[in-house]
């Protein structure tokens, strides 16, 4: 269907990397709380990044749900172009999306339900995470959006 082409890469070592976090967590009213965060990262291959999350956890007897937002906004490489010629090669090279710029949004739900009665740790779990990602300079492909939904048994101890 497409041609099949290799493109070269060249990447350097991972290097020095920074990271700053701050957080809060809030209880509110009888049953529930707020958590919030915010992460900065930066490295020595250019890369900035910036993330914002915000839950928030209401319980309901042995139900818990659980909303959550989730902002990510990150720079290019320093070595990252769309697009490369013979006179702009240089000792690093790549073409890889997680390396462009690009934001991205997370927002989802969830719902825990403990199983006090079946067993005292037993949990069921269902989530669902709607992501968006938003590439600025990457020329095959200016976004993406899909789903993460997941289920499952937890047990807690």
């Amino acid at each position: 269907l497409f041609p099949y082409t290799t493109l070269f890469r060249s990447e350097p070592d991972d290097g020095g990397m920074a990271i700053a976090l701050v957080g809060l967590n809030q209880h509110l009213f009888t049953d529930s709380a707020i958590q919030g965060d915010y992460r900065f990262y930066a490295d020595n291959w250019g890369i900035e990044s910036h993330t914002i999350q915000l839950r928030y956890f209401i319980v309901f007897g042995d139900v818990t749900l659980r909303l959550r937002e989730r902002f990510y906004y990150q720079t290019g490489a320093s070595f990252y172009r769309e697009h490369y010629t013979t006179t702009t090669l240089q000792p690093f090279v790549t073409a890889d999306r997680e390396l462009s710029t690009f934001w991205s949004n997370v927002a989802g739900v969830k719902v825990s339900w403990r199983l006090p009665w079946v067993h005292r740790a037993l949990e069921l779990e269902a989530k669902v995470d709607y992501f968006h990602f938003g590439y600025l300079d990457f020329a095959l492909l200016q976004s993406r959006d899909g789903a993460d939904i997941e289920a499952g048994i937890n047990v807690i101890y």
